[in-house]
């Protein structure tokens, strides 16, 4: 099966546009809220993490992807930029839902240990 090189290469480019802005914003953020001498944090409304080596990944992974342009100038090898990006984001995503895990974990098991719900082992013994 033969894929039309253009549309590939637009949704390649749409992608790369996008985690590159995201990314330069995510990055931005962190940098200033790093270098922030009396302590004022700078939040963007609905704007999830504020996280510098994430925005730095983030932009990575777009900079792999904008080079999907070389498809346009029909040069094949360039598909490659476009499964490396892939893997990329696959692994970079496989990391946060882990870390998104592991975070509602440390609340579950901080709500139990302060008495959330409380099971005593005389309360086992009697069933």
């Amino acid at each position: 099966m033969r894929y039309n090189n253009k549309v590939i290469m637009v949704h390649a480019l749409l992608l790369g546009s996008i985690y590159l802005g995201v990314g330069l914003l995510e990055f931005t953020v962190a940098l200033l809220n790093l270098l922030s001498v009396n302590g004022n944090e700078l939040v963007i409304p609905n704007f999830p993490s504020r996280d510098l080596l994430g925005g730095f990944s983030s932009v990575v992974i777009g900079l792999v992807y904008s080079r999907a342009i070389l498809l346009g100038r029909s040069r094949q090898e360039s598909v490659g930029f476009i499964i490396v990006g892939s893997l990329l984001l696959a692994a970079f995503c496989i990391v946060y839902v882990l870390i998104l895990l592991a975070d509602g974990l440390g609340s579950f098991l901080s709500y139990m240990l302060r008495g959330g719900m409380v099971l005593e082992l005389a309360d086992l013994r009697k069933s």
